[in-house]
């Protein structure tokens, strides 16, 4: 039987090499390119916060200069989205390419994100008039 057992193995072993070295490369080439899709779900989580960031901080300075100039913050004042795509676009290129986001998508996200952004605004604006108003009522009384 061991006999047998040789022959089979003597027989079976140069295929099985050349199997092995032919799995070898294919699970390499499967293993390298798992992880170049992990790396690139990272890149582009990162670049969509990056993008996220540059729009929320676009909106809140352009929100807060309309209401310093006495500007209704109710509503989509006209020309507010068309420069915050542009804003946005020119400080964040790099995300804006990379997630191939266009003006309409753009445009969505910064919608999205107004009505936040004025409430934030409108609510710090109080809070500011509150504590002046309580300065101004202390000064008074002494």
């Amino acid at each position: 039987m061991e006999a047998f057992l040789n022959d089979v193995w003597e027989a079976v072993r140069p295929g099985l090499l050349l199997f092995i070295a032919g799995l070898v490369p294919v699970l390499a080439t499967w293993l390298t390119a798992k992880i170049v899709e992990a790396l690139k779900v990272q890149k582009d989580g990162e670049l969509a916060q990056s993008l996220y960031r540059t729009i929320d901080n676009t909106l809140r300075a352009l929100v807060t200069t309309l209401a310093a100039r006495g500007g209704k913050l109710e509503g989509l004042p006209a020309g507010l989205i068309n420069d915050a795509i542009e804003i946005v676009k020119r400080d964040n290129p790099k995300a804006v390419a990379a997630l191939k986001q266009s003006d309409d998508t753009l445009r969505t996200k910064i919608i999205a994100k107004l009505p936040g952004v004025q409430n934030d605004v409108v609510t710090t604006n109080s809070s500011i008039a509150v504590t002046e108003d309580a300065a101004k009522s202390e000064r008074a009384a002494q």
